[in-house]
């Protein structure tokens, strides 16, 4: 039998509703000093109570900051108190006026809000469920920024009504994030200039996402953002509420991200959702306690696929000629097209990962960039052999100037070109190989738990010198691609014949 759902029990929905109603008539009893003593209070028992909750946090917390000096007991603990202060404040706000709720509240940064007006194209907040998310919302209406809040819709009718009416005091107008109608009432605010927020630190569900580092494992994130940003130009500021340590809150509006718009709308929609990510983790790095670690973030992750072995181009697939500027440049090393024929008869999927950091420089286009993988590609089916996917990183942290200019997830050593190909392919990471002529590529490969090869073409012997002990070891070194392939094949049937229960040849 199968269980009941929720929804058909309303009884459980009016018995929440009086508790939480309940509890706001026993709040109003008490002295408001009490308020903070009482929301941790009840934090402390949410903690010991609901194991489940307990275990998603502590889990969590441990795949975030995995190091052996943390202790995720005493950050669930001080993560729980903080969700239960936010409670009494909100309880505490319900019968106040917005100039006594803006009087516990220093709100830094607002210039940048009025900069993003200026340029008459709406603005998009980058909110999260970071400090009190909802007390957020009614600060940011009540000092004269009233927002279109895009929300999901609470499983309990009783409670959905009552926090809407509450989200809506000020101005604030909200959007069901589950109406087919919301991305054009979403459209439609930013085209008459107004605001719109949006939460996207939690997973979602179908194909409304897109795989992003956060604390380095892979998040399934909400998309919208992005392509509301790409498609409207609005400005994206991230705003956080800050629980101050004396007492009070700080709400801090951020400068516009610097967003990426290629023209790619796949590559776009991925590298800006990655850059917001990277905005709200700078946040929850800082104060850990303050974020709600209750959700299972990681709980999507990539369909359960097969490995694949992600190929640098200059220096391993092709002559290291440094930046190439004339097309015909890009010419093959000896026998890398068979290296890649013989894994396509494998049945390995076959990826190119690389910097492209010209382009940064302003040395050469993307369009030129692609003219030279376009090259590539001609050049391999020449011989008979096919790459599954091309990926590149056109930035550079400090080097150039313009848009490109700017720290990314997808500069090697960072995974983000991993990411990106597993969002598309249904690839396992942790069973895939790196092959390359620099360190930066072992390292890449290392923080997904893949396997990195790296070969003496290229770079590859000045860079064989810089893998000390300190420095990230390559688990195979090779003369070339083909040996590498040689490698992993004998690596790939080996694992194919162990036995599953003993990990010993069957």
């Amino acid at each position: 039998m199968k269980a009941a759902k929720r929804e058909d029990h309303p009884w459980r929905y009016r018995l929440e509703y009086g508790l939480v109603m309940a509890l706001y008539g026993f709040y109003r009893l008490l002295p408001r000093s009490w308020a903070p003593a009482l929301g941790s209070l009840l934090g402390e028992a949410a903690y010991l109570l609901i194991s489940r909750r307990r275990r998603i946090t502590l889990d969590n917390l441990r795949l975030a900051f995995g190091a052996t000096d943390f202790d995720p007991t005493t950050a669930a603990r001080a993560a729980y108190r903080s969700l239960g202060k936010s409670l009494m404040e909100l309880l505490g706000a319900m019968d106040q006026d917005g100039s006594a709720i803006l009087r516990g509240v220093r709100i830094v940064g607002r210039s940048h809000v009025e900069e993003a007006f200026r340029q008459g194209r709406g603005v998009i907040f980058l909110a999260s469920h970071y400090g009190n998310w909802e007390l957020m919302n009614l600060v940011n209406s009540a000092s004269g920024v009233p927002t279109h809040v895009v929300a999901r819709v609470l499983d309990n009718p009783w409670l959905n009504r009552m926090i809407n009416r509450q989200r809506g005091r000020f101005g604030a107008t909200v959007i069901n994030s589950k109406d087919p109608s919301s991305v054009r009432q979403i459209l439609s605010a930013l085209h008459q200039k107004k605001a719109v927020a949006f939460l996207i630190d939690q997973s979602v569900v179908g194909n409304r996402g897109v795989y992003v580092d956060f604390f380095g494992r892979l998040a399934y994130t909400h998309k919208v953002v992005a392509l509301m940003a790409i498609k409207t130009g609005a400005p994206v500021i991230p705003i956080f509420m800050h629980r101050e340590a004396e007492g009070g809150h700080r709400l801090v509006y951020g400068k516009a991200l610097s967003l990426i718009k290629t023209g790619n709308r796949e590559h776009d929609v991925w590298i800006n959702t990655q850059i917001m990510t990277r905005a709200v983790e700078e946040a929850v790095r800082q104060h850990p306690e303050q974020w709600l670690w209750m959700h299972d973030r990681w709980r999507k992750q990539p369909t359960v696929g097969t490995e694949a072995v992600f190929l640098d181009r200059d220096g391993t697939i092709s002559l290291e000629v440094g930046y190439i500027h004339n097309v015909d440049h890009l010419q093959l090393l000896p026998n890398s097209a068979r290296a890649i024929r013989r894994l396509n008869r494998c049945g390995i999927k076959v990826f190119v990962v690389t910097n492209q950091s010209g382009v940064a420089r302003g040395y050469y286009s993307e369009e030129h960039v692609r003219r030279v993988n376009a090259r590539l590609v001609d050049l391999l089916k020449a011989e008979g052999a096919e790459l599954d996917g091309i990926y590149y990183c056109p930035h550079h942290p400090t080097q150039g100037t313009g848009a490109y200019t700017q720290p990314c997830g997808c500069r090697k050593p960072e995974p983000g070109m991993l990411y990106q190909a597993a969002s598309n392919w249904p690839i396992q990471l942790r069973r895939s190989f790196v092959v390359g002529d620099k360190i930066t590529d072992m390292e890449m490969a290392h923080r997904v738990g893949a396997k990195g090869i790296l070969v003496l073409t290229g770079y590859g012997p000045e860079e064989l010198g810089r893998t000390g002990d300190n420095g990230p070891r390559p688990d195979k070194i090779v003369p070339d691609l083909e040996k590498a392939v040689e490698w992993i094949v004998s690596q790939r049937e080996t694992t194919e014949g162990d036995d599953p229960r003993t990990g010993t040849d069957s």
